[in-house]
């Protein structure tokens, strides 16, 4: 553990174990009085808090990104014999690992063939979309 690590951990203790409030004893109806910052009376029991973790911040401050799917599927439609990721990249002026990412995701969609890559790298997945109908039926459930 670095020494920032250590200073923040310490930190993190610290307030984790001083009240952030005080609540006296309900009334009558069980309600509590709004709280106080310092104890007011015997009575009064401490309220505590714990800092959120690290990955509870980092996912308040996640942002979405717009989904590239039905860019992805409008530019597979219009080439019926498919296209790498690459070439999806190049089209919609995308990074090709975005493009991967977003084709592994996508159920509607599935490698066709495999073809040699230019320069005698790996071979590269050709993908082509499931053209569904429109008026495709909902199949019955058996009862």
């Amino acid at each position: 553990m670095t020494g920032y690590e250590s200073k923040r951990a310490a930190a993190q203790d610290k307030l984790a174990q001083e009240p952030v409030a005080y609540l006296c004893s309900p009334d009558e109806n069980g309600l509590f009085e709004l709280p106080t910052t310092h104890k007011a009376c015997k009575d009064c029991f401490p309220v505590y808090t714990t800092p959120p973790s690290p990955k509870e911040i980092k996912i308040r401050n996640y942002k979405l990104s717009k989904s590239r799917h039905p860019d992805i599927r409008h530019a597979l439609k219009q080439h019926e014999d498919g296209l790498t990721a690459n070439e999806i990249g190049e089209l919609l002026k995308l990074n090709k690992d975005s493009i991967r990412n977003a084709l592994n995701t996508m159920p509607d969609v599935y490698i066709d063939r495999w073809m040699q890559a230019r320069q005698g790298l790996r071979e590269q997945a050709v993908w082509c979309v499931i053209n569904v109908p429109e008026n495709c039926p909902k199949p019955n459930r058996k009862t």
